[in-house]
């Protein structure tokens, strides 16, 4: 499994997020706020409202595609700025 810290604050980010999740082979759940949601309910992570630190857990994915999602994701400019911190206690 991968994990990544992200942040969905703005409607481009979700829109950005709902491209990336239509793009690549992948699945999983987000946790937000100590609740856990599958990546593609979309709609019940916009109900959380603006996000500033989610945990994306892929649980399946290409790894060959792994490099090009996460320049994706650098692009979109969706990660929180953690270094090495352990993430298994955020969002």
């Amino acid at each position: 499994m991968l994990q990544y810290n992200i942040h969905l604050r703005t409607v481009n980010d979700f829109r950005n997020y709902a491209n990336m999740i239509v793009r690549f082979n992948i699945a999983g759940f987000v946790r937000v706020r100590k609740e856990e949601i599958n990546m593609y309910d979309i709609l019940e992570i916009m109900s959380q409202g603006p996000v500033d630190s989610m945990i994306l857990n892929l649980t399946k994915y290409t790894p060959a595609q792994i490099p090009e999602l996460e320049h994706y994701m650098e692009e979109a400019n969706f990660f929180n700025d953690l270094n090495t911190e352990d993430v298994s206690n955020i969002a």
